[in-house]
């Protein structure tokens, strides 16, 4: 899964270097409730929180929009947005007929750009401790190992209050098995979309057996490496939560 991840640049910076329209009013998803220059940057994103997503509208032209969602997905036809905590992934394997995402998955597909995301690795019991006092779990950074940006394969979708008419814009990152390169924190991760796959997974004519090959683990460079406990703060944010802290203990296996 990925429960957690950052991005380092600010809403304009990172407009700019990914050459998307700045979008406060998006035609296909409804009004944004702030402004997108308030925001970022942010190291550590948690469920329900806010993040720039890349979105290609009508409204757009042929140009791509960067825009404000909240992180996990509330169904349009939901009675409680509450829902989008528990769904801020949607398992590459299911994607297209959960009733949850499959709507999205036809006709709402985003991009999410990250610096990295964060995973936990557990370490072995000790038996002879008191639950209180076994080893904490390890966050681990995973990232590009040139520091680039991440494009993630995301779902979009719009909730309406109908008591108040407002609108709720959520976003959901597909998860897929890991690749060699990350196995070792986790069995799961986001699906990290090619530079060639990018246009095509937000196009709206791309057939679904074409989106549906292009949900497998990643086939590039990524790393990984602990970093210290104060993640686990979701209220915590600075560069110094992605500072390495050491190695992996030999002991640490995969959530």
């Amino acid at each position: 899964m990925c429960g957690r991840f950052g991005v380092k640049l600010p809403f304009s910076t990172l407009a700019k270097l990914l050459r998307a329209e700045p979008v406060d009013d998006d035609l296909a998803f409804g009004p944004l409730d702030l402004p997108s220059n308030e925001w970022g940057p942010d190291y550590n994103i948690a469920p329900t929180d806010r993040a720039p997503v890349v979105i290609r509208s009508e409204g757009l032209g042929d140009r791509i929009g960067l825009a404000l969602f909240r992180w996990g997905l509330v169904p349009f036809w939901a009675s409680d947005p509450k829902v989008g905590a528990r769904m801020i992934n949607a398992r590459a394997e299911s994607v297209a007929e959960k009733p949850a995402f499959r709507e999205s998955f036809k006709s709402r597909r985003l991009l999410v750009p990250v610096s990295g995301w964060y995973e936990w690795t557990h370490p072995e019991a000790d038996p002879t401790k008191k639950k209180k006092d076994q080893p904490r779990p390890t966050p681990h950074w995973i990232s590009s190992p040139r520091d680039e940006v991440i494009l993630l394969a995301g779902l979009g979708a719009t909730w309406r209050d109908k008591a108040s008419g407002k609108g709720l814009r959520t976003f959901s990152i597909i998860t897929t098995e890991a690749a060699d390169s990350t196995r070792a924190v986790h069995d799961r991760m986001p699906v990290v979309l090619e530079p060639s796959q990018q246009d095509l997974w937000l196009d709206p004519t791309t057939p679904p057996d074409a989106l549906s090959a292009m949900l497998r683990p990643y086939r590039g460079a990524l790393e990984h490496y602990p970093v210290d406990l104060a993640v686990n703060n979701v209220r915590a944010d600075g560069p110094e939560l992605i500072v390495r802290i050491g190695r992996v203990p030999d002991s640490a296996r995969g959530q």
